[in-house]
């Protein structure tokens, strides 16, 4: 019983996470966060900045804006040789995708 109702408050809480995200990041925002995702990680920040502006049909200084909203909201992480979306980063992605979808 006890297990149950921790499993139910995680999931309220990643719906809420997921509800604040939808909310708070633009279009572009999300395009980038998909773009991101299927990239997996990569190595170099420049890179990633060039190939969402490429890919998403952006400025480079708006690409840069983005890296800095999504490593400020906790959904990418840039470690040195190593930028990738952080695992709440990857959940939002799934859901943001799939509306796209529709």
């Amino acid at each position: 019983m006890i297990k149950s109702n921790k499993f139910q408050s995680i999931e309220r809480i990643k719906d809420s996470l997921i509800l604040i995200a939808r909310s708070k990041l633009n279009k572009n925002q999300k395009k980038a966060l998909i773009i991101i995702f299927n990239l997996g990680s990569i190595n170099n920040a420049t890179q990633l900045a060039n190939k969402i502006s490429k890919e998403a049909g952006l400025s480079l200084s708006t690409s840069w804006n983005i890296i800095r909203v999504l490593r400020n909201f906790k959904l990418l992480s840039l470690e040195q040789n190593n930028i990738s979306l952080t695992e709440s980063g990857k959940i939002i992605c799934v859901k943001v995708s799939k509306e796209a979808e529709k």
